[in-house]
């Protein structure tokens, strides 16, 4: 009794997963007992549609063939799940958007408030199955399969496809195929990794050489702001120049701001002169410090 009620409440609640699983394990002795609280009729419509729209395809088949004499109690739904475990999923839809069935599912009071979200989660699930063992699929062919406007049927395979529920897989408007992207193997991802570890460290090595430059010429740039401090990206060791623990300092390329620096040059008795720099042919980048011995 507990069970069941469960699987009414979650069924009125649109948890259409956990409802599934407690109606899909009611078998006919537990249907038959329970009537005062649901009908035999009703149980088995609850636990096919919330099946239909929740359950993977082989856990669906395996419960229709252990509790296949509850389904007789409602044979539309009967023969929509075999539809459906046979992998005939337009023949599933046809049934269940027969005028009957709808007919019934708005009657009912627990599935007149969800009629319409199962029947679109069915219907994306049969979209789902259906595209999953090919590599490509012609869209025209699809929709006339399935008795559904092409562009309709676009969009809907572009929402799934855009929520994972159909993974690895893309539409090709030119040829109007939805396509199914070959996994990437081992090997490549190895390769792709290889290829960005060759680039960082060409752009170390670059970046190493200009350093070793500018120690060689005894040239320190700074920005102005930053002067008597290590730099940002080279720190304040080292030793490179004869006056000063850091003969290169900081190499930053990418300030923003419009200022002017100053060059600062040091002559032999250690006094510094400040003097204007010469504006940079760039003038998108901003002058640099140039302090030489």
């Amino acid at each position: 009794k507990l069970q069941l009620a469960d699987g009414v409440a979650f069924l009125a609640q649109g948890n259409f997963a956990q409802a599934a699983d407690r109606l899909t394990r009611l078998g006919m002795v537990e249907s038959n007992s329970n009537s005062f609280l649901v009908s035999r009729e009703d149980a088995a419509l609850y636990g096919a549609l919330a099946g239909l729209a929740s359950l993977h395809r082989n856990a669906l088949v395996s419960v229709f063939e252990e509790y296949a004499a509850v389904w007789e109690f409602v044979p539309t739904i009967r023969d929509a799940l075999r539809c459906f475990c046979r992998a005939d999923y337009n023949g599933c839809l046809e049934l269940l958007h027969h005028p009957q069935t709808k007919q019934l599912l708005d009657m009912d009071v627990l599935l007149s408030p969800h009629s319409n979200v199962l029947l679109e989660q069915i219907t994306h699930k049969c979209l789902v199955e259906y595209a999953r063992p090919y590599r490509r699929v012609s869209l025209q062919d699809m929709a006339t399969k399935f008795h559904m406007p092409q562009q309709a049927l676009t969009l809907t395979l572009a929402n799934l496809i855009g929520s994972g529920h159909i993974p690895q897989c893309r539409i090709n408007f030119a040829t109007q195929c939805m396509e199914r992207e070959p996994p990437v193997s081992s090997k490549t991802m190895a390769e792709l990794k290889v290829l960005r570890l060759q680039e960082r460290v060409l752009d170390d090595s670059y970046a190493l050489l200009v350093r070793l430059a500018c120690l060689e010429h005894n040239h320190t740039v700074e920005r102005s702001s930053r002067r008597g401090r290590g730099g940002r990206n080279l720190g304040g060791g080292g030793g490179g120049g004869p006056h000063g623990p850091a003969a290169l300092e900081a190499l930053d390329m990418d300030s923003s701001d419009d200022d002017d620096d100053d060059a600062i040059v040091d002559d032999d008795d250690d006094a510094a002169m400040e003097i204007p720099m010469v504006p940079s042919v760039e003038e998108s980048r901003p002058a640099a410090n140039v302090s030489e011995q």
